[in-house]
């Protein structure tokens, strides 16, 4: 006769992860989370044991967001119908919708809010004029980086250097994994390999306007350091930016595609998905504060 041990039992938590070996870790994350979070108020029933009316009142219970409520119905489907090779049920389906049509709703709302305080492009100039004024070197050209090429944060990780003969060699083996911030004569490059998408868009090298104030600026940054000396966090990082620019570098884009708006240059929004390393589309439905507004 043949003792099952308690180890040789498997729980629909561990047919999960099993299923979900493979995937990149912040899937895994998402999932895993998600899952302990629903199964805590399921009192003790596992996700398969649990209706579709009952899941809907602990998704409410978890969250009012119909964002999270749809992700934890997510984990709730995947245990009832991926996990045993089923199709999702049709009134499944339909809730998801309604989820979906909330979640639409509820987004209308955040940016109606943000539309009221969306900085000006006259605010942003005042500001980094102020910036130049008061000689905060790395501030000015952090402003005019954000506002040129609408870039996030982590792209201001840059190294300052002259393009010279010392750096060719230098340059040629870290441009794999820096960013750099290249001074050549009166001409002005950010130099992109770390930021988020870079996966995707590999690496990105644009040109500034390189006029009277920005290579004043240039003069006074350390050659061989950050720009922000010191900020060698992404935390550390962020608090200098929180300091250096008018608004957060979301704030920046925000303002220019409402900019954008007003003046019918499309073109200017390709030029800011090529520099910032989007799509024309994700600018339009995640920065466009008006796009579902307009959609009435």
């Amino acid at each position: 006769m043949s003792v099952t041990k308690a180890k040789d039992i498997k729980t629909e938590f561990d047919i999960l992860k099993k299923y979900y070996a493979d995937s990149p870790a912040k899937t895994k994350k998402t999932y895993y989370d998600n899952y302990k979070k629903v199964h805590a108020e399921c009192e003790d029933r596992e996700l398969n044991q649990v209706p579709l009316e009952d899941m809907v009142l602990i998704a409410g219970k978890l969250s009012q967001s119909f964002a999270s409520q749809k992700a934890f119905l997510n984990i709730w489907s995947i245990c009832n119908f991926k996990l045993q090779s089923l199709q999702a049920s049709e009134p499944y389906k339909k809730y998801i919708e309604t989820l979906e049509n909330g979640i639409t709703d509820q987004m209308k709302i955040t940016h109606a809010i943000k539309m009221d305080s969306v900085a000006s492009q006259e605010d942003i100039l005042d500001h980094e004029e102020r910036m130049y004024t008061a000689k905060r070197w790395s501030a000015y050209v952090a402003c005019r980086i954000v506002r040129e090429l609408l870039c996030r944060n982590k792209d201001l990780n840059l190294t300052v250097i002259d393009y010279d003969q010392q750096h060719k060699i230098e340059f040629a083996v870290k441009t794999s994994y820096d960013n750099w911030f290249v001074i050549q004569g009166k001409e002005i490059s950010v130099v992109r390999n770390n930021y988020k998408t870079a996966k995707k868009y590999g690496c990105l090298t644009n040109k500034l306007v390189a006029d009277k104030k920005l290579l004043e600026a240039c003069k006074h940054l350390d050659r061989d350091e950050l720009l922000f000396p010191g900020a060698d966090t992404a935390a550390k990082l962020q608090n200098r930016l929180k300091n250096s620019l008018f608004t957060s570098e979301v704030g920046y884009l925000h303002s220019e595609i409402e900019k954008i708006k007003r003046t019918g240059n499309i073109g200017r929004l390709r030029e800011i998905a090529a520099t910032r390393g989007s799509s024309v589309e994700q600018l339009l439905t995640s920065y466009d504060l008006g796009y579902l507004l307009d959609k009435n």
